[in-house]
């Protein structure tokens, strides 16, 4: 039953994208739709990952002890998060100016709070 409510819905999405409004057969509106079925096409595979996502990890957490799957997924997910940093905010991070007192503002938050 739950997957034919998730059915229904997605039918409802890409239906409601599609007829949102009426086509004039300008190639603005063409390039529209394309944009709406792109649009419903990435969160259909997000959709789907977070499902395998999900799956996944139950199934290690059912297979091991569960301080190990906790680690191997921070582990995991630290190298994933370093990887697209390194690849996509590259620049900016060099860019940045570093300077020891935003990092000790940062690692030693006492300093700037107020005590009563």
């Amino acid at each position: 039953m739950g997957i034919l409510v998730c059915l229904l819905g997605i039918l409802t999405l890409i239906f409601a994208d599609l007829h949102k409004a009426e086509p004039d057969n300008s190639p603005t509106d063409q390039r529209t739709e394309a944009t709406r079925l792109f649009g419903d096409a990435l969160a259909l595979g997000g959709a789907a990952l977070y499902a395998v996502s999900n799956v996944v990890q139950e199934s290690l957490a059912c297979s091991y002890d569960w301080p190990e799957v906790v680690s191997a997924l921070g582990v995991g997910g630290g190298l994933l998060a370093a990887v697209q940093a390194a690849a996509l905010e590259a620049p900016a991070v060099l860019a940045f100016r570093w300077r020891l007192q935003r990092a000790r503002a940062h690692t030693h938050p006492t300093h700037t709070q107020h005590t009563p």
